[in-house]
């Protein structure tokens, strides 16, 4: 995405921080006839993204589920591996 100048009233929707959450959410959102902006401090794809640190994220077949219907799995597909053991400690 790009910095844009275009007021905040000019959209319907402004979600903000572009993490995993807020960039899903635009995802869903972005078939429906409203205009969503996403607000961000760091540039999409920057290492330098206070929430970026290279660990594994773990999806649920549900989330799985919720990707696929939103049209985006496919492109996460081929990174997505299943969990075959996991263990939690303190």
């Amino acid at each position: 995405m790009t910095r844009s100048n275009i007021p905040a009233e000019q959209f319907d929707v402004l979600i903000v921080g572009g993490g995993l959450v807020g960039a899903s959410l635009a995802a869903a959102l972005a078939p429906l006839p409203i205009r969503v902006a996403v607000v961000e401090a760091v540039p999409f794809g920057s290492r330098a993204q206070p929430s970026f640190d290279d660990r594994i994220t773990a999806l649920s077949e549900g989330s799985r589920r919720i990707f696929q219907g939103m049209g985006v799995w496919a492109g996460m597909a081929a990174e997505a591996h299943p969990i075959r053991h996991i263990h939690v400690s303190d």
